[in-house]
């Protein structure tokens, strides 16, 4: 059987990784094995945070005042962070 060389596959995930971790703090964003840890606590935060602005968004079966006043709210933050 012949041998598998894994250096170009490892090196274009590595590349990959710290191209997302770009702008994290410290070693975060240049050591593979920090920004790895960065990028799995990030992408879940991410996940996590898309849930919530969900909820937000369509006001949990609050009334309808209410709702709107949440949608309101999270149009105004969304517009602002942008």
């Amino acid at each position: 059987m012949a041998r598998v060389k894994r250096g170009v596959a490892a090196h274009a995930k590595h590349k990959k990784v710290l191209n997302l971790t770009k702008g994290h703090r410290a070693t975060n964003h240049s050591l593979f094995r920090r920004a790895h840890e960065s990028m799995l606590h990030a992408l879940s935060y991410a996940y996590v945070h898309r849930r919530d602005r969900i909820t937000i968004s369509v006001g949990c079966g609050l009334p309808e005042s209410t709702r709107e006043h949440a949608r309101q709210v999270c149009h105004t933050v969304s517009s602002c962070t942008a």
